[in-house]
C-alpha cells in the first residue's frame, strides 16, 4: 500500500503526553498506551483529503492533517476516546521506526523511500506559524459579543503587563513557553492552559476551557504576538470599531436600557451563581473568584460600574473563604445581592437603570458653582481591602452643603510598595499634605468631583488653611461651632437615619457625634474586641467597637480625660449582619487626634491599660425573636447551599414551614410569601436566593443597631 501521510506525522508528533491529557484525560491515555502495541492497525489513506484511517481495538479512527479536534472515531464515545489516543500514539510510534524499518520488503522500502523524503522538508514552526497569522480575520469570524470580549481582555491585559513590568517582583500576567511543535499559554485569571499545535492553525488549539473557549484561544494567539513583537497590529482595526459597539459613550440616552452585549453577561452570571450551588459552596476556588473579576472588566465596559464593584467585592470575599476568614453564610448572602442586582438590572430602564449602572468613580470634573470649598476636617482612616488594595481615606465636611465629602488615595494589590499609611499621610495633596489637611480648616480652589461627589487627589490646591488647634480651648472656636449642624447628639435620631439609609441601601461612612458623657473601655472576651460607650442626654447608651489589635488606639482612648471629648468622628460598618460604629478621630477641648495616625506615648503601655479595664458581661439581647427567626431559616439554606445538593430533605421542609407560620404571624408577609414558594415549589437556585436576599433584608430592618443593645 502506497503511503503518503508525512505531514500528518509532523502533526502529531507534535502532540505531547501533556497535549494528550488536556485534549482527553491522563486516564483514557492510560488504556491507549495498552492498546497502541497490538490493537492498532494501519486501514489506508486519503492523500486528497490528507488523511489517514487506522483500526483501534476495532473502531475506525481518521485523522486529518488539521489535528485533534477534527479527528474522528465511530464508537459510541462522543469528543475524545481511547481509541482516537491510542491512533495518534501508533502514528508517533510508526513515523519514529520507519526509517530503521527493514527495506527487503518493497512496500517497507516505498515507506522509508518517502518518509525519507519528507523529513527533508522543513518542519512546520509553531512561532511562526502564529506570528504569520492574521488575527483580524480571526476576530471577524466570532460572533459580536465574543469579539467586544476578546478586544476588552486584550486590551485589560495589556495595561496589567505595563503596570507589571514597573515591579520586577511581581509575576507577569501571562506565562508563554515556546517550543518548535507547540506553545503553551496560561493567564493568571484563567488556571487551564491554551495549547497551539504546529500545523494545525487556530481550529486546533487545546485546552480543558468551557465557557468562551474561542475567546480565550485567540487571546492566547493575541498575547503571542504582543509579547513577541507584534503588539496588537493585527486587531487596531477592530479596536476602531469597538466605541461604536458601545452607543453610551455617544448617546445618553442609549444609558437607559441596556445593550445585547449586557444582557449576554447577566445572562453568564446567573448561570455562573447557578452552577456555583449546583456545585456547593464548599467546591468554591480560586478559579471561580478570578472569573468574576474578569467578568466584572466585561460588565465595566457596558458601563455597569456598580455591578462591576460587587463582582470585585465578591471576588474577594471568595478567596476570603478560601483563606478561612469568611464563612460560608456570608458568601451566600453576597450571592443573594448579586442575583438581586442582576433581577433589577434586567427589569427596569430610563433613569431608575441610569441609577443602577453607577459612576465611575475615576472620573472627575470641575464645577464653576463649586470653584471654591471650605473643608472641615473631620477623620482619616487608613484601610486595606480583601483583594489587597489599600488605602488612606480622609473624611471633610463642607459647612455650606452641610455633608460630608470623602478624599481617598489608595493602590492596588502589589503596586507601589512603598505606599503605607505614614508614606500617605505626608504625601503631598492639594499642594498640601494629609496630615495638615486634618489639622487645619482649608480653603481648596477648582475642586474636582466623581459622581459619588468624591475628591479628587490631584488638579486642585489649598489657598488658605487656618489651624484649628491654634488656641489653648477648642469649645468656642469656629471649627467647633462649624461642626454642630452635622453632630447626633441623641441616639435615637441616629437609629432613624440609619433605617432611612439602609432602606435606600447605603449607609453614610462616618458620623460625628456629640456625648453627654463617655464610659470606661469593656473587653468583649468573645468577639476579642473592645467596647467603649458613649451616653447622650437620655442616658441612652451608645457603643464604638474597637479591635483587640488596635493597640494604638486602646492606648489612646484609656488614656483620655472624659470630659475633655467634645465629638467622636466614628466609622460606620455593617459587620456580622450588624451596623457598628468604631472610632476614627477624637475633637477634645485643646486639639483632635487621628487615631490611625496620631502616635502619642504615654507613661502606661497598652498592656497596664487593659489590665484596668472592666470585663464584658453579656446582657439579655433583644430582639430575640428575629435573630432566632434569621438564624433558623439561613441554618436551613447554609446545608442544602453547602453540599451542592438543592433539595430539601422532609425534616428541612418542615422547618421552613415552621418558621414560614412565625413570620406570617409576625406580619412578614413577604418573608413567608417566600418561604412557601420555595417549599411547595422547585428547590431551585433562584427560589433559595430570593429567600436568602428577603430574610437578610428583613434582618437588618428589625434590627439595625448591633451597639444599641450590647450591654
Amino acid at each position: 500500500m502506497k503511503m503518503k501521510h508525512f505531514d500528518i506525522c509532523q502533526v502529531y508528533q507534535s502532540y505531547d503526553d501533556e497535549a494528550l491529557k488536556t485534549f482527553a484525560n491522563a486516564g483514557l491515555l492510560r488504556r491507549a498506551k495498552k492498546d497502541v502495541a497490538e490493537k492498532v492497525s494501519l486501514l489506508g489513506e486519503d492523500t486528497e483529503e490528507n488523511a489517514v484511517t487506522l483500526n483501534s481495538d476495532g473502531q475506525t479512527v481518521t485523522l486529518l492533517a488539521t489535528g485533534l479536534q477534527t479527528a474522528t472515531c465511530d464508537c459510541p464515545a462522543v469528543g475524545a476516546c481511547k481509541h482516537i489516543l491510542a491512533a495518534v500514539l501508533w502514528l508517533q510510534t510508526q513515523a519514529k521506526n520507519q526509517s530503521q524499518a527493514d527495506a527487503t520488503k518493497s512496500a517497507e522500502v516505498s515507506k522509508t523511500s518517502q518518509i525519507s523524503e519528507a523529513n527533508e522538508t522543513p518542519t512546520p514552526d509553531a512561532l511562526d506559524e502564529v506570528l504569520s497569522l492574521d488575527l483580524q480575520s480571526l476576530l471577524d469570524s466570532l460572533p459580536k459579543a465574543k469579539r467586544q470580549q476578546v478586544v476588552i481582555l486584550a486590551i485589560t491585559l495589556q495595561k496589567s503587563q505595563q503596570n507589571r513590568q514597573a515591579d520586577e517582583a511581581v509575576n507577569t500576567a501571562t506565562e508563554i513557553n515556546v517550543t518548535s511543535q507547540r506553545i503553551s499559554v496560561r493567564f493568571i485569571e484563567q488556571p487551564d492552559v491554551v495549547t497551539y499545535i504546529a500545523g494545525t492553525g487556530f481550529s486546533g488549539m487545546l485546552s480543558k476551557i468551557e465557557k468562551n473557549t474561542a475567546v480565550w484561544h485567540l487571546l492566547a494567539l493575541i498575547e503571542i504576538q504582543r509579547q513577541y513583537g507584534q503588539a496588537l497590529a493585527n486587531c487596531q482595526g477592530f479596536l476602531a470599531t469597538l466605541n461604536h459597539a458601545h452607543p453610551l459613550l455617544a448617546d445618553e440616552k442609549s444609558a437607559w436600557q441596556l445593550s445585547e452585549h449586557a444582557r449576554s453577561l447577566i445572562a453568564d452570571l446567573n448561570s455562573d451563581i447557578a452552577q456555583l450551588l449546583a456545585r456547593g459552596l464548599s467546591q468554591v476556588d480560586t478559579y471561580s473568584a478570578n472569573r468574576l473579576q474578569l467578568i466584572g472588566l466585561l460588565v465595566r465596559s457596558e458601563h455597569l460600574h456598580r455591578l462591576a464593584t460587587q463582582l470585585r467585592q465578591l471576588s474577594g470575599k471568595m478567596l476570603a473563604f478560601l483563606r478561612g476568614e469568611l464563612a460560608e453564610r456570608d458568601l451566600l448572602i453576597a450571592l443573594a445581592k448579586l442575583a438581586a442586582h442582576l433581577y433589577q438590572l434586567s427589569h427596569v430602564t430610563g433613569e431608575a437603570l441610569v441609577t443602577l449602572r453607577g459612576s465611575a468613580r475615576q472620573r472627575y470634573h470641575s464645577e464653576s458653582q463649586r470653584a471654591r470649598l471650605t473643608l472641615c476636617p473631620l477623620g482619616a482612616r487608613w484601610w486595606q481591602s480583601d483583594t489587597g488594595a489599600r488605602g488612606l481615606t480622609l473624611y471633610f465636611y463642607e459647612p455650606d452643603e452641610r455633608q460630608i465629602i470623602e478624599l481617598t488615595q489608595a493602590r492596588g494589590h502589589g503596586k507601589d510598595l512603598s505606599f503605607n499609611a505614614q508614606s500617605a499621610w505626608n504625601q503631598s495633596v492639594w499642594n498640601s499634605t494629609a496630615q495638615q489637611l486634618m489639622t487645619h480648616v482649608n480653603t481648596v480652589e477648582n475642586p474636582r468631583f466623581n459622581e459619588a461627589s468624591g475628591l479628587a487627589s490631584s488638579g486642585s490646591q489649598v489657598s488658605e488653611q487656618i489651624p484649628i488647634d491654634g488656641s489653648a480651648d477648642l469649645k468656642d472656636a469656629h471649627y467647633l461651632q462649624s461642626l454642630l449642624p452635622l453632630a447626633i447628639s441623641q441616639w435615637a435620631a441616629l437609629y432613624q437615619q440609619w433605617q432611612s439609609e439602609l432602606i435606600a441601601g447605603e449607609l453614610s461612612p462616618c458620623v460625628l457625634l456629640k456625648s453627654h458623657s463617655c464610659g470606661e473601655l469593656l473587653i468583649d472576651e468573645i468577639e476579642q474586641c473592645l467596647w467603649w460607650g458613649l451616653q447622650d442626654a437620655e442616658e441612652e447608651a451608645l457603643f464604638l467597637r474597637i479591635d483587640s489589635q488596635s493597640h494604638h488606639h486602646i492606648e489612646q482612648i484609656a488614656q483620655l480625660a472624659k470630659p475633655d471629648v467634645q465629638y467622636v468622628i466614628a466609622q460606620v460598618t455593617l459587620h456580622q449582619h450588624r451596623v457598628e460604629l468604631s472610632p476614627l478621630s477624637l475633637v477634645l477641648t485643646n486639639e483632635v487626634i487621628h487615631l490611625d495616625f496620631n502616635r502619642r506615648s504615654h507613661p502606661k503601655n497598652v498592656q497596664n491599660a487593659l489590665g484596668q479595664l472592666q470585663k464584658y458581661q453579656p446582657a439579655a439581647q433583644q430582639s430575640i425573636f428575629f435573630e432566632s427567626l434569621h438564624d433558623n431559616i439561613m441554618t436551613t439554606l447554609d446545608s442544602i447551599c453547602s453540599s451542592g445538593r438543592l433539595q430539601l430533605t422532609k425534616n428541612q421542609r418542615q422547618q421552613l414551614q415552621h418558621q414560614a407560620q412565625y413570620a406570617k404571624q409576625a406580619g412578614l408577609t413577604l418573608l413567608s410569601d417566600r418561604l412557601e414558594t420555595l417549599i411547595t415549589g422547585q428547590t431551585t437556585a433562584d427560589n433559595v436566593l430570593k429567600v436568602v436576599f428577603v430574610c437578610d433584608v428583613l434582618f437588618f430592618h428589625n434590627i439595625p443597631n448591633a451597639s444599641k443593645s450590647r450591654f
